[in-house]
C-alpha cells in the first residue's frame, strides 16, 4: 500500500486482493456510511460491491443494480442499499431513491458517485478504481474512515496480523464494533472503538455536579470510549481464574485492542441449540461466587478505579424511565413532582445497601454476554465478555441481571435453582449469604435494573431508531411488575400503579 496526493493506492492483483479489500471497507461500515465507488465501466465497482456485501454476510446472488438503481440488503450487521446511478439523467432524480432514509436505517454503496451531485453526502469514502495493466488499482479518499482504516491496517501489521483475512462481527447498541480476524487456523478479534466516539468516563473523584455536567456516561459510570479500561478490567478477570479473552496487543489511545477469540458459542445460542441451562446456569453463578469471595478492588491495575455503583448513578438510571417510557406509553412527559417522588422513592429503597462493602460487578451479566466452554473446568467454562462498564456494587446486582434476563424469559424454576446454586457455592468458599436479607436485595436490585431497561431500551427506539428494542418490553415489565410486590417495594409499586396502569406497559400503541 503506498500514498500518493490523492489518497491511499492498493494494488488489486486478483480477486483475492479484490474480497480482502471489501472486507476491509465492510469492516469499518456503520449507520449512516457512505462508499461511493468510482471508475470506468470495467473498472470492477461491481465486483467491489459485491466483496463488500459477503464480508458483511449477504449470501445471495449480488445483481448489478443498473436497472433497478437500487437492491437492498439485511445484513447481519446492519442495512445496506446498494445504488446504480448510471441511468440517472439528473442529479434531481435522487430525490426519488430514497437516500436519506438508507442512510438514517443503514449504509449505502454508490456507483457512479458523480452523478448524485449535491445529494452525494461530503462524508463519503471514495473509492477510485483503475486499470493498472493486468490487474487494477484502488484509490482510497474522502473521509476520516479512511484514515481509520489505515490506523488499523499500521496497527495489526505492528501486531503480526496484518495479512489476516478480516470479518466483522454483528454490532448492537454501543460505539464498539468487532472484526474476527483468520491467518490459517487462527483466530483473533479486533476491537475497533475510536476515542472520541463517546463521552469520556467522569474521573474517580468527580463530584455528582461534575459528573452531570460531563453528561450521562459520566453520570451513570459507564467506561465510554475507554479501551484501557477495557484493557484493565479483562487481566483482572484472567487473574482471578476466569475466562475473559487474553489481550494480545492494544493501542488504547487509539482505541485498538486485539483480543483472544472465544467463539461463538453465546449461552443465548448454545441454550436455543438444547444445551442444558442448569449446568450452564450453575456455571455463571459460580463465576459470580469467586468474584464475590473478596471485596472490590479500589484499582485495576495499572491505573483504572473501579468506580462505585454509587447513589448517583443508579438514580441517573431509574431516571430514564420516566424520561423515556412517559412521552412513549402516556404521550406526555413525566411532571416534575411524579419525577422527583420516583427519585425519592428509589433513594429510599436503595440507601439501605450503599453502605455495604462492594464486590465487583460485570453490570451486564447476561445469555448475550457470556459464551460457553465446554473444554475449560469449573468457573472458566464460561467466557466473560463486555465487561468494560464494571464497577463495584451490591452482590445481587449480576445474578438478577442473570436470572431477569432482558431478552431471554428465564422460568422462574430455572432462576431459583441458580440462586440456590450461588448460596452453595458461597457457603462453600466461606462467604455464606443470610437468606432473608439477599432476598431483599435482590428484589430492589432486579426492580432497579428492569426499571432502567425499560428507559433504555425506549431511548433505542426513540432517539436511535432500533425498533427491535419494543419488542422486548413486555418481558421486562413482567420482571419489574414481579420485583415490585416484595414488601420493601411497596412504595415504588404504589408509584408505578398509580401513574402507568397496566394497559401502558409493554409496547405502547402506535409504536
Amino acid at each position: 500500500m503506498t500514498a500518493d496526493s490523492h489518497g491511499r493506492e492498493i494494488l488489486l492483483g486478483d480477486l483475492n486482493a479484490t474480497e480482502a479489500l471489501g472486507a476491509r471497507i465492510a469492516a469499518g461500515l456503520k449507520v449512516g456510511s457512505v462508499v461511493a465507488l468510482e471508475g470506468d465501466l470495467g473498472a470492477g465497482k461491481t465486483t467491489l460491491a459485491r466483496a463488500i456485501l459477503r464480508a458483511l454476510g449477504v449470501t445471495e446472488t449480488v445483481p448489478s443494480p443498473t436497472f433497478t438503481l437500487v437492491q437492498s440488503y439485511d445484513t447481519p450487521r446492519l442495512t445496506v442499499r446498494h445504488y446504480d446511478l448510471y441511468r440517472i439523467e439528473r442529479a434531481e432524480e435522487m430525490a426519488e431513491l430514497g437516500l436519506e432514509e438508507a442512510l438514517d436505517e443503514g449504509a449505502v454503496l454508490i456507483e457512479w458517485p458523480e452523478r448524485a451531485g449535491r445529494f452525494l453526502p461530503a462524508e463519503a469514502l471514495h473509492v477510485r478504481l483503475e486499470i493498472a495493466g493486468e490487474a487494477r488499482r484502488a484509490v482510497i479518499s474522502g473521509n476520516a474512515a479512511a484514515d481509520r482504516q489505515a490506523a488499523i491496517d499500521a496497527f495489526l501489521a505492528r501486531a503480526g496480523w496484518g495479512d489476516a483475512e478480516r470479518f466483522p462481527l454483528p454490532s448492537d447498541a454501543s460505539t464498539r464494533r468487532y472484526v474476527r480476524l483468520k491467518r490459517g487456523a487462527k483466530t483473533a478479534l479486533l476491537l475497533d472503538q475510536p476515542q472520541s466516539a463517546e463521552t469520556p468516563a467522569a474521573p474517580a473523584d468527580a463530584t455528582p455536579q461534575e459528573r452531570r455536567a460531563l453528561g450521562y456516561n459520566a453520570v451513570a459510570r459507564l467506561a465510554g470510549a475507554d479501551c484501557a479500561r477495557f484493557v484493565a478490567v479483562a487481566d483482572y478477570l484472567r487473574a482471578q481464574g476466569l475466562s475473559a479473552p487474553e489481550v494480545y496487543a492494544s493501542e488504547a489511545r487509539e482505541g485498538l485492542v486485539l483480543i483472544e477469540d472465544l467463539g461463538d458459542a453465546l449461552y443465548a445460542d448454545a441454550l436455543a441449540e438444547g444445551a442444558d441451562a442448569a449446568t450452564l446456569y450453575q456455571a455463571a453463578a459460580e463465576v459470580l461466587a469467586k468474584l464475590h469471595a473478596r471485596p472490590a478492588p479500589s484499582v485495576l491495575p495499572p491505573d483504572k478505579a473501579l468506580h462505585a455503583y454509587d447513589e448517583t448513578a443508579l438514580l441517573a438510571e431509574t431516571d430514564l424511565l420516566p424520561q423515556w417510557f412517559f412521552p412513549l406509553a402516556l404521550g406526555r412527559q413525566a411532571e416534575p413532582d411524579e419525577f422527583e417522588e420516583h427519585r425519592a422513592l428509589w433513594r429510599a429503597a436503595l440507601a439501605p445497601y450503599l453502605s455495604s462493602p462492594p464486590v465487583f460487578v460485570h453490570r451486564d451479566y447476561h445469555a448475550q454476554n457470556l459464551l460457553w466452554l465446554p473444554a475449560r473446568e469449573g468457573a472458566a467454562r464460561v467466557g466473560l465478555i463486555d465487561f468494560q462498564d464494571a464497577v463495584a456494587g451490591a452482590r445481587a446486582y449480576d445474578l438478577v441481571s442473570l436470572i431477569e434476563d432482558a431478552r431471554r424469559d428465564v422460568a422462574p424454576a430455572l432462576a431459583e435453582a441458580t440462586v440456590a446454586h450461588y448460596f452453595h457455592a458461597m457457603r462453600a468458599q466461606g462467604t455464606p449469604l443470610e437468606a432473608q436479607a439477599f432476598a431483599c436485595e435482590r428484589a430492589v436490585f432486579a426492580a432497579q435494573r428492569n426499571a432502567k431497561i425499560v428507559g433504555i431500551f425506549t431511548r433505542l427506539y426513540r432517539r436511535d431508531g432500533k425498533a427491535r428494542y419494543l419488542s422486548y418490553l413486555p418481558l421486562v415489565w413482567s420482571y419489574l411488575g414481579r420485583d415490585l410486590g416484595h414488601p420493601a417495594l411497596s412504595s415504588l409499586k404504589s408509584w408505578y400503579d398509580r401513574h402507568i396502569p397496566q394497559e401502558a406497559r409493554g409496547i405502547p400503541r402506535g409504536a
